[in-house]
């Protein structure tokens, strides 16, 4: 023990010169490699601050603090306080926290060769920006931007190579790591920066916002094939509209607010809501045609003639006969051909239109492939 602690005493006599950034073999540049072992993290209520939890390893060469170990009872390593010695400052610059304190004290190690490693635990936050184009499997983008902490004669470089993971690190209760990237030789200012992308674990989301976002569409469809004279229809297109208002409602509540992009899902909702709309319309006009007793205009009569004695009488879905007291009304005949033949129509625009907003509207996971260095 006192030879141990002799050895401290040599090691750290020199106090003024120690703190100097250290000079090995006439180079006036220190590479300091780091490692990131990311323990876990966490967004704020707001999901736009990250905070990241960590240890940071830094591993350096100080020639200043070898010794030979035949000289100290073939002792080759030796622990020493950070204070006593010079150690790497490394400054978060995008820092989201006000108290963001640079400075570390913690225990390091030197080898008799010289080599000094320091092992902290560190807390960063940054600010992150949302892109909610496919909510709610919307992603984040967050980088830490890393330099020395003050200017000195001597240029520290800090050498980190990738990011690794504590067992279940890269995922949390909401969120998971999709992507990371280490950038280094920046701009002046900017030695390296991580940049992290984040995936929402939309499962709970996607049930109450995307499987209802079908629902509502095959509401729409399906009233479209019942009969128009029957009360039914037009209570199911009128409950599907108040769906529509209702899950616009839902949407609101759980939809993050912070970010510059409109999630796609809202524009299927108008598209959709517009649909149903003039479905419901449709349908009230349907019955008030089907009960006229006056004869319809010409043109009526001929495009019911040009549709039902050509080809067109296979796209006729939805062909409602007239009932039996009325088979002697010719007009109504006619409003009941001319009605079926709308419908029809109406109903292959609406397919059309929801299968185009499947496509575009509808939001789709990111496609990640990422490779995760599990420590």
């Amino acid at each position: 023990m006192e030879t141990e602690i002799n050895l401290r005493k040599k090691l750290t006599g020199c106090y003024a010169e120690i703190l100097k950034p250290p000079v090995n073999k006439g180079s006036n540049t220190v590479v300091v490699k780091m490692d990131y072992l990311l323990q876990s993290f966490n967004f704020d209520s707001n999901e736009e601050i990250l905070t990241l939890y960590s240890w940071n390893y830094f591993d350096w060469q100080d020639d200043r603090l070898s010794w030979k170990p035949e000289d100290y009872k073939d002792i080759k390593t030796t622990q020493v306080s950070s204070f006593d010695i010079w150690s790497p400052g490394l400054k978060l610059i995008n820092t989201a926290d006000a108290d963001d304190f640079d400075f570390f004290y913690t225990k390091c190690r030197l080898n008799s060769t010289g080599h000094v490693r320091c092992v902290i635990r560190a807390e960063h936050k940054v600010f992150c920006t949302s892109d909610l184009t496919n909510w709610p499997y919307d992603t984040k983008s967050c980088t830490l931007k890393f330099d020395q902490w003050r200017p000195q004669e001597t240029k520290v470089f800090f050498s980190l190579s990738h990011i690794k993971f504590v067992m279940q690190a890269y995922q949390n209760a909401g969120w998971m790591v999709a992507r990371e990237k280490v950038f280094k030789n920046l701009t002046t200012g900017i030695q390296s920066a991580v940049k992290f992308e984040f995936e929402r674990l939309s499962e709970g989301l996607e049930a109450i916002i995307v499987v209802p976002a079908f629902v509502i569409s095959v509401l729409t469809v399906t009233a479209l094939l019942l009969d128009y004279r029957n009360i039914t229809r037009l209570g199911m297109v009128f409950m599907t509209v108040i769906s529509h208002f209702l899950f616009s409602n839902v949407v609101a509540d759980n939809l993050p607010k912070h970010s510059a992009t409109t999630p796609v899902i809202l524009s299927f909702i108008s598209c959709s809501t517009v649909v149903t709309v003039i479905c419901f319309v449709l349908s009230f006009c349907f019955r008030y045609l089907g009960k006229k007793k006056t004869q319809p205009s010409p043109w009526i009569i001929s495009y019911n003639d040009f549709v039902l004695d050509g080809y067109g009488k296979y796209g006729v879905f939805t062909k409602w006969e007239v009932v039996e007291q009325d088979l002697k009304v010719k007009p109504n005949v006619e409003w009941v051909n001319f009605i079926s033949i709308v419908n029809s129509v109406c109903l292959f625009l609406v397919i059309i239109t929801y299968i185009y907003s499947f496509s575009a509207f509808i939001p789709k996971k990111p496609v990640f492939t990422f490779v995760f260095d599990i420590a």
